[in-house]
């Protein structure tokens, strides 16, 4: 059960979609469709940059369905190469025909790797679109990794502004934050764990004492090695931007993240889409505690953890019904599984203490959970073995 939610979440969020007219291409993080639809998607956007190649739209549509497939291509380095090179040529091509364009900017920014030389023209997108919610989430991630604190404000609540955000996802937020421990860390791992839980904290002023960390951007020496020193770690001589393998660059993650289990005083976190990176090395001391696992050397109670989680610090209406559409609600749905490991621990709980009436609720957000995203199957047996 305690992996279970990683497979589904991926299964889940391809959506088989026929189509033979153009559509928009989102990010896989917003709306993941199949492979066969990405490269449909972006032979029809060529054909319309072949008719108009000023036409600044059909470059970000073009662009956005190779940069997909080349994100799919992570387990095949061939393919991940030719996507990755194509993304580059579209950047040069866009930016010679429609320079003064957000779109040909954003583009050239996004396959930089965050080189510094190429800040200008993320710079250039938000002057050319600040209200456009790529350009936003770009610009306050770089905010967050210079420090710059009044701008990545003043990001976050712009960005928060376009709905951008499923209200599903932030409420999973609002959840995860309220379950951890004053002045807490949290290690999340991508833009649907991150993000939400930035905009709860910037935008509503919910558990600011609690450093949300995406272990990902800890990789970048300048904003780890300011953390470190906000956070009153002791310095860890590590230069990520001189690593020359696969193997070193897992090496150095894994002493960052050790660095934090050893001197960090205060609680620590991992969200449970990460906890699988974490698996072999501290299987032992992470604790499941309701949508995160805590670090602990020693056992912990933590059904009562649980417990209280659920019933005193939740809010779980959204779970049964949902009145918001976003683009990436589908996504948002999907992201309950989470809810899935916590939520049968409680229903063993409550079984074996016979607690009928409480018995029932979870079963039926169970039962819930497994019908909307897809794992009804799972949720059955693992109610059949309780």
């Amino acid at each position: 059960m305690k992996y279970l939610i990683y497979s589904v979440l991926m299964a889940l969020s391809i959506t088989s979609v026929k189509s033979q007219e153009l559509k928009k291409v989102y990010s896989i993080v917003k709306e993941m469709q199949g492979v066969s639809w990405y490269k449909e998607q972006q032979k029809l956007w060529k054909e319309e940059i072949d008719k108009n190649n000023k036409n600044a739209v059909a470059w970000e549509n073009y662009y956005n369905a190779i940069r997909a497939l080349k994100n799919l291509s992570w387990e095949n380095k061939e393919e991940l190469e030719k996507y990755k090179k194509q993304c580059e040529v579209i950047g040069k091509d866009a930016y010679a025909v429609v320079p003064n364009s957000y779109q040909a900017n954003l583009i050239l920014w996004r396959n930089s790797g965050n080189e510094e030389k190429y800040h200008k023209y993320l710079e250039r997108a938000y002057e050319l679109s600040p209200n456009n919610e790529e350009v936003l989430v770009n610009v306050l991630t770089q905010a967050k990794l210079k420090g710059e604190k009044e701008k990545y404000s003043t990001y976050c609540k712009k960005y928060y502004k376009t709905n951008d955000v499923p209200s599903g996802l932030l409420n999973w937020a609002y959840n995860l934050l309220s379950e951890l421990d004053e002045n807490a860390i949290v290690f999340t791992g991508g833009d649907n764990d991150s993000y939400p839980c930035w905009l709860m904290q910037e935008v509503k002023g919910i558990r600011t004492d609690v450093e949300v960390i995406n272990i990902y951007l800890l990789l970048k020496d300048d904003y780890r090695n300011n953390l470190f020193k906000e956070l009153n770690l002791p310095e860890l001589q590590i230069k990520m931007s001189d690593v020359k393998s696969e193997e070193e660059y897992m090496a150095n993650r894994d002493k960052i993240l050790d660095h934090f289990f050893i001197n960090y005083k205060s609680s620590i976190y991992v969200v449970s889409t990460l906890v699988k990176n974490f698996k072999e090395k501290y299987e032992n001391e992470l604790h499941l505690t309701g949508l995160a696992y805590k670090y602990s050397k020693t056992e912990i109670d933590n059904i009562s953890l649980i417990i209280r989680n659920y019933e005193k610090r939740y809010l779980l209406d959204y779970l049964k019904m949902s009145f918001s559409f976003n683009v990436g609600e589908k996504v948002a749905e999907n992201a309950q599984v989470m809810y899935l490991p916590a939520l049968t621990k409680l229903y063993k709980h409550y079984k074996n203490t016979e607690q009928t009436e409480k018995l029932k609720k979870v079963k039926e957000l169970l039962l819930s959970i497994g019908s909307r995203t897809g794992s009804l199957e799972d949720v059955e047996t693992i109610l059949k073995g309780c």
